[in-house]
């Protein structure tokens, strides 16, 4: 009964993993998770590889949206560090006034997007997504939700935190995108 429960439960996982790339258009490469992060080290390990395709700088993402990119590859095995990690940066657009910043994580593993000046309007429970800008992440990826906003007259941006779109904590499954539809079809099959 376990098993069964089991199986339906990794067919939920896997369905909405097909749906987010139906939707988006994206060339990708499915992959299961095998090592989780810490509290040390906001990195995950999939298992796939170099002899998949993989290299480093790839994006990831679950479900919900953008977990994060590749930092070292293996022939069969690679390390992904999550956008929540201190070391993770990714260009970003409030999704509602277009404003734009960079979204980083921190030693606790909060999300917080910088560089949104102090004049733009941003509430809680817009989201934030991709913006397309640095190459790494393909434009329109749900990155997560504005939780807090803190608008000091003291400083020139915003303290803007986020609520990743996904658990990071609870992945099993994730997408490694190996490239957009528009980019795949003009490189001719990347």
């Amino acid at each position: 009964m376990a098993t069964l429960e089991e199986a339906a439960l990794e067919n939920q996982r896997l369905t909405s993993l097909l749906g987010f790339v139906q939707t988006n258009g994206l060339k990708t490469l499915g992959a299961r998770v095998i090592g989780q992060p810490t509290d040390y080290s906001r990195v995950i390990t999939i298992d796939r590889g170099s002899a998949d395709g993989v290299t480093v700088a790839m994006p990831v993402v679950g479900a919900a949206g953008v977990v994060g990119q590749t930092i070292e590859v293996t022939a069969h095995t690679a390390q992904v560090r999550l956008i929540t990690d201190a070391d993770s940066g990714v260009a970003a657009l409030i999704q509602t006034n277009r404003a734009a910043g960079i979204v980083r994580g921190s030693v606790e593993g909060v999300l917080e997007l910088d560089f949104v000046g102090r004049d733009t309007v941003v509430k809680v429970g817009d989201l934030v997504v991709t913006s397309g800008i640095g190459g790494i992440y393909p434009k329109g990826l749900l990155i997560g939700e504005v939780t807090k906003i803190e608008n000091l007259p003291s400083n020139l941006y915003q303290t803007i935190r986020l609520a990743p779109a996904g658990d990071f904590s609870k992945l099993e499954e994730v997408l490694v995108l190996l490239g957009t539809a528009s980019s795949t079809q003009a490189a001719g099959g990347k």
